[in-house]
């Protein structure tokens, strides 16, 4: 269901004049807009704007508030958050890689959920707003947090570019290949022969396409089935065989199957479920 600025503002209980705020900070780049620029809200996106609210009550940017507050002043806030957001359900909620330096903070993540803790290539964090990683070296940093991370969550390893089998090569959004019509509805590709050797610049672009156009493009690999985990199934099956709308007119998020290509995600903020299938190589 879709809602008005004013009807999503009623929800929260607060002005749409905050909304519109939020808009002009570029907080809200994941709400859609109509043909006409009009915003239009959905349930899914109620848990981030209550997120964005509980940090707005300390009325400055998290820089502002390292200078102001000093670190302990941050973590009280966001010790805050998390209690008010800990308890909800039927929500992923990320935080902040320093959450797990108040024990406190433990309980308040796991009470209603189970925390997991995703790792990266260090030269990869983004350390714009972020006082601690701008002033400390990354390396020493997850040196001594390590730990932690270990105590309070369940490690899943750093991304791969991709993982090949015998019948099966699975990525996060596609293989590298290179763009030849890309307009604002529909997009064409061609196929890099030697995408394996591919740069990492490649590879991180790559993680972003819709693997569904790439795979109808003709960018598939001879004798293999490409398994992406990214991409909301419902694009398939409402733009190649009309059934249901991406996210209105009953979408269908069930796993996506054409030539070369196997799509899983289930786009979960807004369908409330996960795809799992089983595959045998």
């Amino acid at each position: 269901m879709v809602y008005t600025i004013g009807e999503m503002a009623k929800m929260l209980s607060v002005p749409a004049s905050t909304l519109r705020y939020y808009d002009k900070e570029g907080l809200l780049p994941f709400v859609a807009r109509s043909s006409g620029g009009i915003r239009q809200f959905r349930e899914s996106d109620i848990e981030w704007l209550r997120v964005i609210g509980c940090m707005k009550k300390a009325g400055m940017s998290i820089p502002e508030i390292f200078a102001r507050s000093g670190e302990e002043g941050f973590r009280a806030l966001e010790t805050e958050v998390l209690a008010e957001q800990g308890k909800r359900s039927g929500i992923i909620l990320s935080t902040g890689r320093g959450c797990v330096t108040r024990p406190e903070n433990y309980p308040l993540l796991h009470q209603n959920g189970t925390i997991f803790c995703l790792t990266r290539d260090l030269s990869k964090l983004p350390t714009d707003g972020r006082p601690i990683s701008q002033s400390t070296d990354l390396s020493q940093l997850y040196a001594r947090r390590k730990p932690l991370y270990a105590q309070f969550a369940k490690i899943i390893p750093g991304m791969h570019d991709y993982f090949e089998t015998e019948h099966y090569i699975f990525t996060h959004g596609w293989i590298p290949c290179t763009p030849i019509r890309i307009t604002s509805d529909k997009n064409e590709y061609a196929m890099i022969e030697d995408w394996r050797n591919a740069e990492s610049k490649a590879w991180d672009k790559a993680r972003w396409i819709n693997g569904m156009e790439a795979a109808h493009s003709g960018v598939i690999e001879n004798n293999k089935t490409i398994v992406c985990g990214h991409w909301h199934c419902s694009f398939g099956h409402s733009r190649y065989e009309n059934d249901g709308g991406e996210f209105d007119n009953n979408p269908n998020f069930n796993p996506y199957y054409a030539k070369g290509i196997i799509a899983l995600d289930a786009c979960t903020p807004v369908s409330k479920k996960v795809n799992c299938i089983i595959i045998e190589d």
